[in-house]
C-alpha cells in the first residue's frame, strides 16, 4: 500500500432510511457511545393506550418502577410510547418484566416496535430484511434485562412498543439505547464539511475530489468478528480495483498494515456490499478502518449502512441488574 495512504486510519458512515426521504446522522459521524434514554425521561414524555391502575401507569415503565400494564380488558393492541422530544439515533431496546419483590411473575414474551420522526404523523413498522413486521423476543424472567439489537439503527422522536404475548399479564419495563457520543471522520478537513457537531439532519453526500473519496475513523468498536458495510451513492465503482476498504492490523515501521475487506453482492445500482473481518484480538477493542474510492469526477458517496455497534447482534440476556450497571458503563464509554 502506498505510504501516503498509510497514515490514514479508518472509516464508517451511518445511513438510516426513514419515512420521508433520507434522514441520517451527519454522514461523517459515527456513534461510539450509547446511553439509556427512558430512565431520564420526564413522566410527561411517557404515555400508553391504557393502564391497569395508577400504580402501573406509563411512568412506572422505567426499569426502577413496578412496570406498565394496560387495562386487563384492553390488552390486545395495547402500547406504550415515549416522546424523546427530538430525533435520536437508537441502536437497541431493553426490556424487563414486573419490578416488584413479591411472588407475582409477569413479563412480555414478544412485541413489535413502531416509530416516527419529528414532524411526521406516520408510524413506521420496524421490519426484518424482507420488509415484514419484526417480532422481537422479550423476557423469560421478570428481573433479567433482555437487550434486542436493532440490526439497522433507527432515527426517531417517538417510539411505541406493542406487546404480543406475555406470561400472566403484559407488565413490562423498558429502555432505549440512544447514541450519546460521536466521533467524526478525519477526512472532513479535506472536504470542507461542517465539523462543529454530529446532529440528526438531512443526508449530505460527499463528492469526489480529484476523482477520489477518502474517509477514515479511529477508535471503532464491535463485539463481533465481522462487520458488514453497505455503501450507497452515485457512480460508486463496486470493485476491488477501484475501492480499498481495510481494517488496520498493525504497523511496519511508520506504515500501517491493513486487512482488506471483501466486496460482496454487488447489484450495479450504486450500492456496494462489503464484508470486513476482524482478528480475534480486535473484537471488543478499538480498531481503525480506511475507505478509499477512486472513480469518475461525478462520483459521490451518500451513506454507508453498518451493523457496527458496541454490543453483540441479535438478542442478549443480561444475568442480573448488577451486570446491567456494568453494561451501561461499558457502552457509555465504549471501553
Amino acid at each position: 500500500m502506498k505510504k501516503d495512504f498509510a497514515v490514514m486510519t479508518k472509516v464508517l458512515l451511518l445511513f438510516l432510511s426513514l419515512i420521508r426521504g433520507l434522514i441520517a446522522v451527519n454522514t461523517f459521524c459515527q456513534c461510539i457511545g450509547y446511553e439509556p434514554l427512558i430512565i431520564n425521561a420526564s413522566d410527561s414524555q411517557l404515555s400508553a393506550s391504557s393502564v391497569y391502575h395508577s400504580g402501573h401507569a406509563a411512568p412506572f415503565s422505567k426499569w426502577t418502577g413496578l412496570g406498565w400494564a394496560p387495562a386487563w380488558n384492553n390488552k390486545k393492541g395495547s402500547w406504550i410510547e415515549v416522546d424523546l422530544l427530538e430525533n435520536k439515533l437508537i441502536g437497541g431496546i431493553v426490556t424487563w418484566g414486573r419490578g416488584s419483590n413479591d411472588n407475582i411473575e409477569q413479563w412480555v414474551n414478544t412485541f413489535n416496535v413502531k416509530y416516527r420522526v419529528d414532524g411526521s404523523n406516520d408510524w413506521t413498522n420496524y421490519t426484518d430484511s424482507g420488509g415484514s413486521l419484526l417480532t422481537f423476543i422479550g423476557n423469560e424472567k421478570k428481573y433479567k434485562p433482555v437487550v434486542n439489537d436493532f440490526a439497522v439503527s433507527i432515527v426517531a422522536r417517538y417510539i411505541r412498543v406493542y406487546p404480543l404475548s406475555w406470561y400472566n399479564g403484559p407488565t413490562m419495563r423498558w429502555d432505549l439505547l440512544g447514541c450519546a457520543k460521536y466521533i467524526q471522520s478525519y477526512a472532513n478537513r479535506y472536504h470542507h464539511q461542517d465539523t462543529e457537531t454530529c446532529v440528526v439532519t438531512s443526508e449530505n453526500c460527499m463528492h469526489a475530489t480529484n476523482n477520489r473519496i477518502l474517509l477514515n475513523y479511529k477508535g471503532l468498536v464491535t463485539q463481533s468478528n465481522t462487520t458488514n458495510l453497505v455503501l450507497k451513492g452515485e457512480s460508486v465503482p463496486c470493485n476491488n480495483k477501484s475501492m480499498t476498504i481495510g481494517i488496520e492490523i498493525g504497523m511496519i515501521g511508520c506504515a500501517a498494515v491493513y486487512n482488506m475487506c471483501k466486496m460482496n453482492d454487488v447489484n450495479g445500482n450504486g450500492t456496494c456490499h462489503v464484508l470486513c473481518e476482524l482478528k480475534d484480538w480486535q473484537v471488543g477493542r478499538p480498531f481503525n478502518l480506511l475507505l478509499l474510492i477512486t472513480g469518475d469526477f461525478d462520483m459521490e458517496l451518500c451513506a454507508v449502512e453498518t451493523d457496527l455497534k458496541p454490543w453483540k447482534r441479535g438478542r442478549n440476556v443480561i444475568d442480573s441488574m448488577t451486570y446491567w450497571d456494568s453494561f451501561l458503563r461499558k457502552f457509555a464509554m465504549n471501553d
